[in-house]
């Protein structure tokens, strides 16, 4: 490992600022996480609405027929592309979720001799994260990546809590 390679430790890595990755940062500060870091490949929030929603397009809770029951502090409500953008801003500045975005993730494994996970960024930036939270959805697919296929099995929205050798505390 070259030298200037700057190592982050972090308690929460969640990959990908779309509801999922916030909402999970969301909860995980009411449960005392607060050394947490969201990384997200585009230059803002909420990729996928922002790319595939024209303006004043619905955004539902309920999709495709499924009810969308809420257990957590950030509950998506129905609205338009625009109120929802301007919920996830609000979420993001009143909590103070930090956010790194244009960071794209190019590896995620198990650190060698380290109960916590080794995460490479495309841009050379690295975090040794006890815990990592992938929540990156329908954007990570066609080109998904390489930890992808090695952590969960394939469906086309998932969400997948990986924990280094221990359970996650109770939030």
């Amino acid at each position: 490992m070259p030298s200037s390679t700057k190592i982050e430790n972090i308690d929460l890595l969640i990959i990908g600022a779309g509801p999922a990755g916030l909402a999970a940062a969301v909860e995980a500060q009411r449960g005392g996480i607060s050394n947490l870091l969201v990384v997200e490949k585009g230059p803002s929030h909420s990729q996928m609405i922002r790319t595939y929603y024209k303006e004043g397009k619905r955004v539902d809770a309920q999709y495709a027929g499924v009810e969308a029951l809420c257990f957590g502090i950030l509950c998506l409500r129905d609205g338009n592309r625009e109120s929802y953008l301007a919920m996830m801003d609000y979420v993001i500045e009143s909590s103070q979720i930090p956010v790194r975005y244009n960071t794209e993730i190019w590896s995620l494994a198990a650190a060698p001799g380290a109960d916590a996970f080794d995460v490479s960024a495309a841009s050379g930036l690295r975090y040794l994260a006890k815990f990592v939270i992938v929540a990156i959805g329908k954007m990570g697919r066609p080109r998904q990546p390489d930890y992808y296929r090695h952590w969960m099995a394939p469906t086309s929205w998932w969400l997948a809590v990986a924990t280094a050798r221990r359970n996650m505390p109770k939030c």
